[in-house]
């Protein structure tokens, strides 16, 4: 079937040039309008400019989510750490009398790392088989990404992990430095 019987919704044509390539535009308008006068030929641009206005939408979305993903990690960094932070107020009495009865601070802190640690972990291991399960499904907005990329996975798992266990630190912290007098006082 020719162009005559179905013509192309929007025809591109491409020229292959070692010079400028809006230098040479005069004449390739003279030889597409030599083999047919009735062609389209409204505007002529470089490679370089199509390829820019094709990527320039995908920039702005790919600019979107990154910054959703940034406020995703911050929110979850702060829920993380309140979360913490509740949890050592609540037990701040119980850490009062471990520490009175010779408990020492490390002990305390590592005792607060630990259950975060497992928390975290339960919490990436669930993050992974769901991110497993729906990278599938939007394969195709990933250009040059497979869906099960192991460098973007490990990458993205590091950063998760390494937030949540700063965001455990800090209360954990607070946790050991708590004074048993004052805390078994508080009650």
């Amino acid at each position: 079937m020719d162009a005559a019987q179905a013509p192309p919704g929007d025809p591109t044509y491409t020229i292959l040039t070692n010079g400028d390539p809006l230098a040479i535009a005069p004449a390739a308008r003279k030889a597409l309008a030599d083999i047919d006068p009735m062609l389209p030929l409204e505007e002529v641009k470089s490679y370089a400019q199509m390829m820019q206005e094709h990527v320039t939408g995908l920039g702005f979305v790919s600019r979107g989510l990154i910054t959703d993903g940034l406020i995703a990690l911050l929110l979850a960094a702060i829920g993380i750490f309140g979360v913490m932070a509740n949890q050592v107020g609540e037990r701040t009495r119980e850490i009062g009398v471990r520490l009175a009865m010779g408990a020492r601070r490390e002990d305390v802190l590592h005792m607060i790392l630990h259950r975060a640690t497992w928390l975290t972990g339960a919490g990436v291991g669930v993050g992974l088989v769901l991110a497993f399960a729906l990278a599938h499904g939007v394969a195709n907005l990933l250009y040059g990404v497979r869906p099960d990329d192991p460098v973007i996975f490990a990458g993205i798992t590091a950063v998760i992990v390494a937030t949540a266990l700063v965001a455990n630190w800090l209360p954990a912290r607070r946790a050991s430095r708590i004074d048993p007098k004052v805390a078994l006082r508080d009650e």
